[in-house]
């Protein structure tokens, strides 16, 4: 979920929120983890209604899960790629992102873990006002 402006017809750049599951033990103790973040994005037109789109992201996740006594607080960066088709003010957009996990996060007793990079695809509507 976000908000973003387009400058000078190229220039795309979004603030937005993520919300996503954190799987530790049994499927019944997963946690939520939550993503505050910046996105840019390059707007390629290749057809009258039809860009590509790259760019990169940064953000913030944090997270803890109770049962097993971890924290995941830490900056994540990241790049993204995809194609969106303009109908009128109406923008129908598909994506693929990838983000690294930049801090280790530690459990209670002080063990330190480390967060895998994450693979994601998006598909999104987007709004354009007049």
């Amino acid at each position: 979920m976000g908000a973003g402006a387009i400058l000078k017809q190229h220039h795309r750049v979004k603030f937005g929120y993520t919300f996503g599951e954190f799987k530790a033990g049994e499927p019944s103790q997963y946690a939520h983890t939550n993503m505050l973040f910046t996105q840019y994005d390059y707007l390629l037109p290749i057809a009258r209604n039809i860009n590509l789109t790259a760019g990169a992201m940064a953000g913030y996740q944090f997270a803890a899960h109770k049962v097993d006594k971890i924290m995941i607080n830490g900056p994540v960066i990241g790049a993204q790629i995809g194609a969106e088709y303009r109908y009128q003010q109406i923008g129908f957009e598909l994506g693929y992102h990838y983000n690294v996990h930049l801090k280790d996060h530690k459990y209670e007793d002080g063990i330190k873990t480390t967060q895998k990079d994450d693979q994601t695809v998006t598909m999104g509507i987007n709004y354009y006002f007049q």
